[in-house]
């Protein structure tokens, strides 16, 4: 583990800075995220609640990897066929 350490004219007000764990967030990989929406049918809500993370982080980043929605018509499908299932 690296340590960084920011010095300043007197060395007892030096401050250790460690490194950020980092964590594996698959959310932002564009081909992990047309996965779950469009083969596993997830819902933009459902992937960030999967993620551990706001709706609005997700769509984030569908919009940076220009993923494209499902239009009206899928979506009442796609509901309808979950509300039948339960």
């Amino acid at each position: 583990m690296l340590l960084l350490i920011q010095k300043y004219r007197d060395p007892q007000y030096a401050i250790v800075l460690f490194p950020r764990e980092k964590h594996y967030a698959p959310y932002k990989d564009p081909n992990w995220l047309k996965e779950q929406y469009w083969n596993k049918k997830l819902t933009w809500k459902e992937i960030a609640e999967k993620c551990n993370v706001t709706t609005e982080t997700i769509i984030y980043f569908r919009d940076k990897f220009d993923i494209d929605s499902r239009n009206k018509s899928e979506v009442t499908k796609l509901l309808y066929s979950k509300a039948v299932k339960c």
